[in-house]
């Protein structure tokens, strides 16, 4: 069976992902989440690297840029009729839910 583990690849080292980067080794998904900082324009090298049971590694860098672009609306927004959405009022909270398709999220990398 491999393992797999993602590592930020910095001055020909492996580092530690940054905390906007988050990896499912069992989906071999990166997640990456700039909600609190600006990556407009960076380029970031990763590793992926891969490890068997008998601790035989390979690895493979690749670069990410990143682009400011705004989620791109899949379809059109549903009215919501229930009652939560008819008996919403200014400064109270709300609920509106989307399907998981509703927008496209051009800044996630699957991988």
């Amino acid at each position: 069976m491999i393992s797999y583990k993602l590592f930020l690849w910095e001055n020909s080292q492996l580092t530690d992902l940054p905390f906007w980067v988050n990896f499912d080794p069992n989906e071999k998904i990166a997640y990456f989440d700039a909600t609190n900082i600006t990556l407009d324009g960076k380029s970031y090298v990763f590793a992926l690297q891969g490890m068997d049971n008998f601790t035989e590694s390979a690895k493979t860098n690749f670069n990410v840029e990143f682009w400011s672009s705004k989620p791109v609306l899949n379809k059109r927004l549903q009215p919501q009729y229930d009652a939560t959405a008819k008996n919403a009022r200014v400064g109270s909270s709300f609920q509106f839910e989307l399907e998981s398709d509703t927008f496209t999220d051009t800044e996630k990398l699957i991988y």
